[in-house]
């Protein structure tokens, strides 16, 4: 029932595991948009798309929304990383996700370290926070399905 949504979380889960370490500039925010507007693109696939085809899934989603809208800022995955962070990327450019690099003088050896700049997760890895996204929406998935696979056996 939430096919399109899986496919473009799976895409998601492919893009968050090319943010490697070593990434840089350019290159770490290519990657870092991809995986923070596909994480933004499985609820937009799942409300136009799979909740738009089945009945019973769209009479789910709506429920399950209208309880997320009200427990706003809460789950702050959701409404101040998912949503906030496609806003700040999309609409200005801005990314609250960074990296750092050490260099090690004498040793010729640098590290790069990755790190939220803003927000609830400041400070944090944010492809940690990002995997703790993707489960988040793994997990909305996993009991719309289950809530349209109960109310289809009544």
């Amino acid at each position: 029932m939430t096919e399109r949504a899986r496919l473009v979380l799976a895409d998601c889960l492919e893009a968050h595991a090319d943010l490697v370490d070593g990434l840089q500039g350019s290159m770490w925010r290519r990657r870092w948009t991809t995986v923070v507007v596909l994480l933004r693109v499985v609820l937009h696939a799942l409300d136009k798309v799979d909740a738009a085809a089945t009945p019973a899934l769209r009479r789910a989603l709506d429920e399950r929304w209208s309880e997320l809208v009200a427990t706003k800022p809460s789950p702050e995955l959701l409404w101040c990383f998912i949503e906030e962070d496609r806003n700040l990327i999309l609409k200005e450019y801005e990314h609250r996700a960074g990296q750092s690099a050490t260099v090690f003088v004498g040793s010729g050896t640098s590290r790069t370290t990755y790190h939220m700049n803003a927000g609830p997760f400041e400070g944090r890895d944010p492809r940690a926070v990002a995997a703790d996204a993707i489960g988040w929406l793994a997990q909305l998935l996993d009991d719309l399905d289950s809530i349209v696979a109960r109310d289809s056996v009544r």
